[in-house]
């Protein structure tokens, strides 16, 4: 009977603990060019600071380890008999997912399907020191054998603690449930973990001319004159038939920036500017 008692719970461990993938999963189909992403784990993306993979906050949790599936970074994810979930804590890294659609993520499950096997994501949101508020969602269609992408609209993300605000997701929690955790191992291999939504549009191109009355059509208004006088350099700069003149220099300074006409730039002004737009200045 100890044989037995003993075989079977051999038997049991190497059906959660065998059968590593030997392919990698599939690089991810969205770029950064047509999406917006946060990437918590992929080769694909610069990743967010992850705090801590897999917390041990309860006698249920379970920590993830570095491997490596056909020369592709992968997590993995044991969860011996009597641990059920791991957690990813990138509070530090926390971010505003408002604007995010959906989250992926791949997982790759060995061996034969255990009998009530679930998987559940829940996504804490921290709007303070700590969790404040938190989502989840449940996968019961789970298949094993195969590289699965998970592509989860968010919206479908129901209330598992307070209300549904996303505006400060700082971990996540992978809770692999099944009918008899405590006498069942599993392994999940993870991969591509990432939340995605439109790209921002940029806004129109514009013809407007940034800089106010650049034709001199009122005078000197919105420009300022600068004279090195302490050089001393002397010099009469004014305004007249759509032009900017300055007449009368004299004096023994001899840099260019010792005689200035600038216009500095509003509040307004500033805001118009986009970065890594291009900016054409004539005269």
């Amino acid at each position: 009977m100890k044989k037995l008692i003993l075989l079977t719970m051999i038997c049991s461990y190497l059906v959660g603990f065998s059968q590593a993938p030997t392919t990698a999963a599939a690089a991810p189909t969205h770029s950064t060019a047509t999406s917006n992403i946060k990437s918590v784990f992929s080769d694909a993306f610069t990743n967010i600071s992850v705090n801590q993979w897999g917390p041990l906050w309860s006698a249920a949790a379970s920590s993830f380890s570095d491997v490596t599936i056909a020369g592709n970074a992968t997590k993995l994810l044991d969860l011996p008999a009597g641990k059920e979930y791991g957690a990813i804590d990138f509070a530090p890294s926390k971010f505003n997912a408002t604007g995010y659609t959906h989250v992926r993520m791949d997982y790759y499950i060995p061996g034969t399907l255990l009998t009530g096997q679930v998987i559940n994501i829940k996504l804490s949101n921290h709007d303070g020191s700590g969790e404040t508020n938190a989502i989840e969602h449940t996968i019961t269609s789970v298949t094993a054998g195969q590289w699965v992408s998970l592509d989860i609209p968010l919206s479908s993300f129901t209330v598992a603690f307070n209300n549904a605000s996303r505006n400060n997701i700082a971990q996540m929690v992978i809770t692999a449930a099944r009918a008899n955790v405590g006498g069942t191992a599993l392994s999940i291999y993870i991969d591509n973990i990432y939340f995605y939504g439109p790209a921002a549009t940029p806004p129109p191109a514009s013809t407007k001319n940034i800089i106010l009355n650049g034709s001199f059509n009122n005078g000197l208004t919105d420009w300022t004159s600068f004279l090195a006088s302490w050089i001393p350099v002397n010099a009469t700069i004014n305004a007249a038939n759509n032009e900017a003149n300055v007449t009368g220099i004299s004096g023994a300074g001899g840099e260019t920036w010792h005689i200035q006409l600038n216009q500095i730039f509003t509040a307004s002004q500033k805001d118009s500017l986009v970065v890594g737009k291009k900016y054409k200045l004539s005269f």
